[in-house]
């Protein structure tokens, strides 16, 4: 980065910046900071604090979306006007955004994201073992059944049918992932995003955020809950 010359700063130059920050102490009046992209102490007033920056950590309302914007329908616009005569919402206008609209509107902004990450392909051996083990479990669910003489025809439909509604797939689903983090992609086709890892000190901090699996994102002194 090259250096500011401070002699040659004229009245109505123009400034920017855009920097992350970890707490190191907080002090009556200022807060010692280390300045994450050069790893320079910095300290920085209370004012400055509360009046210019942005924080991953605290949000003062929690607020329920879903994945993708709402819109009003005819029926809760005209619900809507009956208890409010002012109301003047159109027709196909966003009731509540979601989080993929929220999500690329963070900007440079420092978050809190939950998502789940990224599952993985069963081997061949793994995959015929869970096979095996809801097959015998069924089995067992049936011949418990007929031997307490209840109803093996419908012990056995329910088996079915939960097996239609959680068919055994070759893979197994990701965990719960928490991150701390800025953005470095805005834009995507695949829903991955990636961004910068605030809690990595060393090494590679690049990590990927699948927007489609969020589960809740605090962003700008709110925590958005995906539903």
């Amino acid at each position: 980065m090259t250096k500011v010359k401070i002699n040659e700063i004229e009245v109505g130059d123009v400034f920017g910046e855009s920097s992350t920050y970890r707490v190191k102490s907080v002090n009556q009046g200022t807060i010692i900071f280390t300045h994450i992209q050069s790893g320079k102490e910095v300290e920085l007033s209370h004012g400055y604090v509360t009046d210019l920056l942005y924080t991953a950590d605290q949000y003062q309302s929690e607020v329920s979306v879903g994945l993708l914007d709402k819109v009003w329908t005819d029926k809760q616009v005209a619900e809507a006007k009956k208890k409010d005569p002012q109301f003047h919402a159109e027709v196909s206008s966003i009731k509540q955004i979601g989080i993929k609209t929220i999500w690329s509107e963070v900007g440079a902004k420092p978050f809190t994201v939950c998502f789940e990450k990224k599952g993985k392909d069963l081997s061949q051996k793994a995959y015929n073992t869970k096979v095996q083990e809801v097959t015998d479990a069924a089995l067992e669910q049936i011949n418990q059944a007929q031997a307490g003489r209840k109803g093996v025809a419908k012990t056995a439909a329910q088996i079915i049918e939960d097996l239609i509604r959680n068919p055994i797939v070759n893979y197994e689903k990701g965990t719960d992932r928490v991150l701390r983090g800025i953005k470095l992609q805005h834009e995507s086709t695949d829903g991955f995003y990636q961004v910068t890892d605030l809690d990595i000190t060393t090494g590679e901090t690049k990590r990927l955020v699948n927007l489609n699996t969020i589960k809740w994102l605090v962003v700008d002194g709110v925590k958005y809950i995906v539903e």
